[in-house]
């Protein structure tokens, strides 16, 4: 090390008198190799501050791309209906549900006709899909076990109990309507609206409970197209007896390509709009 220190010393003392010589030869004075020195280091101060810069820079964070969110598979319910421990009639009401409630859907049953919702605290329970309005439901897992009813279902609304439903329906916008309406002619649609529902809903092979909740559904679509005020026709009373001429024959639903009485209904909704 202190070699070549020494060496380093000696070709410095030695360089100096060579330089001094050349800088007279060129004309140069020390004022001048001043100044170029000083500007030599301005510039190479100047390349120090901006590589020092670069160096510091730190590259634009790319701004992360929002993942879409995907909603989770739901249902709304049109109006206030039944939830049952399984998918059909014959398995207990273990809820009820109001018009508007919201309910994530957890599977369905292999005919895709009941739907599985996820209730408070956990608790698992089905409801009829035709009766509610669907949400991001096209991939629905088909719940392959389904356990068969352990209990006695609570019994569905009597035929006249609907049938007087279904009257109040029709009627309760235009109350003054019915209350002008002779005695003997109250009873008389009653019983036929009885009579037809009966039939009818033997023919759907559904409650009277739920043929009755298809045909306010179905009865609510006449309204907003003033089936009545066109014509005077009561919607849900024509329904249930279009329902009746529709099967009084014996012609079945697979006779016409109609899987369901809510299919039939849907029929029946389009024959009365053209009109």
């Amino acid at each position: 090390m202190k070699r070549t220190l020494v060496t380093a010393t000696l070709l410095l003392v030695l360089l100096i008198p060579a330089a001094v010589a050349w800088a007279q030869d060129e004309g140069l004075t020390l004022e001048s190799l001043a100044e170029r020195l000083s500007a030599i280091l301005a510039t190479q101060n100047d390349h120090a501050q901006r590589l020092a810069a670069l160096e510091t820079a730190t590259a634009p964070t790319p701004t992360p791309t929002p993942t879409p969110t995907i909603e989770p598979a739901s249902l709304t319910t049109r109006r206030e209906m039944n939830v049952r421990a399984g998918p059909g009639t014959n398995y207990a009401i273990i809820g009820l549900t109001a018009g508007g409630e919201k309910f994530l859907i957890t599977g369905k049953n292999p005919a895709g006709d009941w739907l599985q919702i996820e209730m408070e605290e956990n608790e698992i329970g089905w409801v009829y899909k035709q009766l509610v309005e669907l949400t991001n439901a096209g991939d629905v897992k088909v719940i392959a076990s389904i356990p068969t009813p352990t209990s006695t279902p609570v019994p569905a609304p009597a035929s006249d109990v609907v049938a007087a439903t279904l009257l109040q329906l029709d009627y309760e916008d235009v109350p003054l309507v019915w209350q002008s309406l002779p005695r003997q002619t109250q009873e008389e649609l009653a019983f036929a609206y009885q009579q037809m529902l009966i039939w009818a809903a033997d023919y759907c092979q559904l409650s009277y409970y739920d043929l009755g909740f298809l045909l306010d559904l179905h009865g609510d679509t006449l309204d907003a197209v003033n089936f009545t005020d066109e014509n005077g026709i009561r919607p849900r009373g024509w329904l249930v007896a279009y329902i009746y001429g529709f099967g009084f024959d014996g012609t079945s639903l697979d006779a016409y390509n109609l899987k369901s009485c809510d299919e039939l209904l849907a029929l029946a909704v389009i024959e009365a709009k053209a009109q």
